[in-house]
């Protein structure tokens, strides 16, 4: 099946939601990255759920997001308290993407331009433009997109014997390893004709 990869960022996103998933809190949910390559592939026209996407965290600054008054009781007498609605922050990411079929990169970059992250808005980083972060990628450069990246954590699909993670810290030799164990999984699940979802943590 063609597929188009691209790679966008690293980019600012202010007030992105943190506790919008019932598996992690704290920091953007895997979905969020799920569901915004998803969305670009419904707008180019695609359909069904064959896309991925790879989110790398290279910056977070959590706060305090909305709160609402409530009440409790504290030594026998009702005092007010505050709790808070939900968990929101900003910071730097970046969103490597598959969609299917052949797309251009510039409509690929029209798309991004009208998206937010997370419920979040993106911005740019200072002397930078959205098109400038949108990036295409081919299976030769991809290990090359990555180590031009900034130091970030990224989930990533489990690899190696019974599902055990292997971390990359970003060297040539820990990359090329990974990505030979993560294409001998790959080949051995299309053959079972299975894929599960990512659930390990890889440091970039």
């Amino acid at each position: 099946m063609t597929t188009t990869r691209f790679c966008f960022g690293p980019f600012r996103a202010e007030d992105v939601n943190l506790s919008g998933s019932d598996f992690v809190a704290g920091i953007p949910a895997p979905s969020a990255a799920l569901g915004f390559v998803g969305a670009i592939a419904r707008k180019l026209g695609t359909t069904g759920w064959d896309h991925r996407a790879i989110l790398v965290i290279h910056d977070l600054q959590v706060t305090p997001g909305r709160t609402k008054g409530e009440r409790s009781i504290v030594a026998g007498k009702s005092v007010p308290i505050e709790i808070a609605e939900s968990l929101v922050g900003s910071g730097s990411f970046t969103i490597i993407g598959e969609l299917p079929g052949e797309h251009d990169l510039g409509d690929i970059i029209d798309c991004i331009m009208m998206m937010r992250f997370g419920g979040g808005s993106i911005f740019a980083p200072s002397g930078h433009s959205i098109p400038q972060l949108v990036r295409p990628i081919d299976d030769q450069d991809i290990a090359t997109v990555i180590l031009r990246l900034p130091r970030g954590m990224a989930l990533s699909p489990p690899v190696g014997r019974d599902n055990a993670q292997a971390v990359s810290f970003g060297e040539i030799l820990s990359l090329e390893a990974w990505r030979g164990r993560r294409s001998a999984r790959e080949n051995s699940q299309a053959a079972a004709g299975s894929f599960p979802p990512p659930r390990s943590v890889t440091a970039c």
